[in-house]
């Protein structure tokens, strides 16, 4: 997995991994464009370990895609579910309805 590896500072990590940079409203590095959703945060704490780092964050601006977001209708998973699987669909053959998971 290319977004996995590290790269050395003068290297393009986006170009490296077929990535487009979005830019970030009000953090300094950038988004990933053609995302459903993004989340911008701020470093609070980072606690290294042996074998992992962990990093605590605090939101600092959270952002949706037009087509699966709206303040009136709030989320709409069907639509979030049919562009995360084809992010350019000329049409929906079938609708079928499923009960939301438990955690939303």
């Amino acid at each position: 997995m290319t977004c996995a590896k590290s790269f050395p500072p003068e290297i393009d990590e986006f170009l490296e991994a077929g990535l487009v940079a979005r830019p970030s409203i009000k953090v300094k590095p950038p988004g990933i464009e053609g995302c459903l959703a993004w989340a911008e945060c701020t470093v609070v704490e980072e606690t290294a370990r042996e074998k992992y780092v962990l990093i605590v964050g605090r939101v600092v601006h959270l952002e949706a895609d037009d087509r699966i977001f709206s303040p009136e209708n709030g989320m709409d998973f069907r639509e979030a579910i049919a562009v995360a699987s084809d992010p350019h669909p000329s049409e929906y053959d079938q609708v079928v309805e499923q009960p939301h998971p438990s955690w939303i």
